[in-house]
C-alpha cells in the first residue's frame, strides 16, 4: 500500500470534514474544541485549508485521508521562531 503525505487544499474540505469530524466524536477529550463547535464552523473549512506559510494541514492518504495533522507559527516578533502542532 502507497502512502502518500501531502498539504490539503480547499480541494480536500469534504474529507478532511469528514476524519475531523470523526475524531472530534470518538476522542472528544482528545481536542481543545468539542463536535458541537466544529458544526458551528463547518462552513469555514474551506478557508483553513487555504495554503499559507505559516499554517498548514498535512493530509495522509492510504489511499483515502487517514490522518491529518496541522501546523502553525507563532505571530509575535519574539516568538516567531516557535511552531505549534
Amino acid at each position: 500500500m502507497d502512502v502518500v503525505i501531502r498539504r490539503l487544499g480547499e480541494s480536500d474540505v469534504e474529507e478532511f470534514t469528514r476524519i475531523r469530524g470523526e475524531a472530534l466524536l470518538r476522542e472528544p477529550h482528545s481536542f481543545a474544541s468539542s463536535y458541537e463547535e466544529f458544526e458551528q464552523k463547518i462552513h469555514k473549512m474551506k478557508n483553513r485549508l487555504k495554503s499559507e506559510p505559516d499554517t498548514f494541514v498535512l493530509g495522509c492518504f492510504a489511499p483515502q485521508l487517514a490522518g491529518i495533522v496541522g501546523f502553525g507559527r507563532a505571530t509575535n516578533l519574539k516568538s516567531r521562531h516557535k511552531g505549534f502542532i
